[in-house]
């Protein structure tokens, strides 16, 4: 978990090395993760080379969706640049809420566990683009939550990076005040296969859900909580 000092920004590089390819071997493990889950396609990602806490720099470089998914099987070094949907939104007594989401059985990591979002990749620009800043990262999470959650969102900051071991990805956490709870809960959809159940949970109702459901939250979503202090009860 790595706190931002600064507004992020990410600059894509043209010349950093990737690891070697082993071209027949990722073959194989592709096929192999395509026939459990057909659902799987190959695409263009972003894959993280660096980051910077201090200026907010992340260093990437364009990567395939297949060299991230035959790992650990075939070390590729890819690591997948994403965005989580740190939501939020309000009672009428004013305590806030926040959205939880259970991830379908077909997902490639975590199936059928809880996790704060919508997430998803960051999507990789023309190439003429070599740098994002914080309104493009905000848009690509709006097209998270517009296709996964049925929601809008205009305004989102950055707040710290979540690193998924398991997952192979650096998650750029962007926090989103969604206003009333009671205009935004009926209009909040599994408008996608990615969830099977959402759900707005009371911040002081966080600690419980922890503590009944910690073995079916993902990890990253667990150290978000404790990174924001919502884990524990009474804080």
């Amino acid at each position: 978990m790595l706190a931002l000092a600064s507004p992020v920004r990410v600059r894509i590089a043209r010349d950093v090395p990737t690891a070697p390819s082993r071209a027949d071997d990722e073959q194989r493990e592709w096929d192999r993760h395509r026939a459990a889950n057909p659902a799987l396609f190959d695409g263009p990602i972003l894959s993280v080379v660096s980051i910077d806490a201090d200026t907010g720099e992340i260093l990437v470089r364009r990567e395939s969706y297949r060299r991230l998914v035959v790992q650990p099987r075939v070390a590729t070094g890819v690591r997948l640049l994403a965005v989580t949907g740190l939501l939020t939104a309000h009672d009428d007594a004013g305590a806030p809420h926040v959205l939880l989401g259970r991830r379908a059985e077909s997902t490639r990591a975590y199936p059928g566990m809880w996790e704060i979002g919508p997430s998803g990749g960051v999507g990789v620009p023309p190439a003429s683009v070599e740098e994002l800043l914080a309104e493009h990262l905000t848009s690509y999470l709006a097209d998270e939550a517009s296709e996964e959650v049925g929601l809008d969102i205009e305004h989102a900051r950055a707040v710290a990076i979540v690193r998924d071991e398991h997952a192979r990805s650096d998650d750029i956490v962007l926090a989103a005040d969604m206003g009333p709870l009671s205009d935004i809960a009926p209009r909040t959809r599994c408008a996608s296969w990615e969830y099977t159940q959402l759900r707005w949970i009371a911040r002081r109702d966080v600690p419980a859900f922890v503590r009944d459901e910690r073995d079916a939250i993902i990890p990253p979503t667990l150290a978000l909580l404790d990174h924001l202090g919502w884990s524990a009860p009474g804080d």
